[in-house]
């Protein structure tokens, strides 16, 4: 996710792994 407003509420971290999870469940996004 690359919105500002994800980036704004999402840590580096469970950024990351959000995008982990996007990428492993692309049908979730």
């Amino acid at each position: 996710c690359e919105s500002e407003h994800c980036l704004a509420e999402i840590p580096t971290d469970g950024h990351l792994e959000a995008q982990k999870m996007a990428e492993g469940y692309p049908s979730m996004y």
